[in-house]
């Protein structure tokens, strides 16, 4: 969706970090002779490759995620959680990469991870913000914070969150 176009720290789209991170897991399973598959989506599915074992699988999981592209669009989680259940019949692990601070979208990825958990092992990885955190802080200076989570306010954390979408939808994309 149009969240993950957007650069973090270091200058890169906080896509390529998740894809990067897909890569890695994907290298470890074929290596443990795990079965592995991919699904890149956005407003639509943009690639999908079954679970399946060996370097041949990893091959096709480094095509699908080398070409994925970051796109200023909604993200469809409800199509891509179906076309994924239509397709993905085994118990598997599913590792979500996301950046959900949206709080309707936040509710929708948790909401089909949860259904999908009841077949397989659902993982929602999100990205680290940092100016997202800093601004959180910086709304929450005068807010009580828990004495013994040290947790930010959700308020201060959705105000922060409101504060830094306008800024995302004009992120520039780099290509793949």
């Amino acid at each position: 969706g149009r969240l993950m176009t957007a650069e973090v720290e270091g200058g890169f789209p906080r896509l390529e970090y998740a894809l990067n991170a897909a890569m890695v897991l994907a290298h470890v399973a074929v290596s443990r002779d795990d079965r592995v598959g991919a699904m890149v989506f956005a407003d639509r599915v943009q690639g999908f490759v079954p679970a399946t074992r060996g370097r041949g699988a990893l091959e096709r999981v480094t095509g699908v995620l080398s070409a994925a592209e970051g796109r200023l669009v909604e993200p469809d989680v409800e199509g891509a959680f179906r076309h994924l259940a239509a397709r993905g019949r085994k118990r598997s692990l599913l590792v979500l990469f996301t950046d959900v601070v949206d709080p309707e979208v936040s509710a929708a990825v948790l909401a089909h991870a949860a259904r999908a958990a009841g077949r397989h092992l659902a993982l929602v990885v999100t990205l680290r913000d940092r100016p997202l955190e800093r601004a959180a802080r910086d709304a929450s200076a005068g807010m009580t914070v828990g004495p013994t989570t040290g947790s930010i306010p959700s308020a201060a954390i959705a105000s922060a969150s409101a504060a830094s979408i306008p800024s995302t939808r004009s992120a520039s994309i780099s290509p793949a």
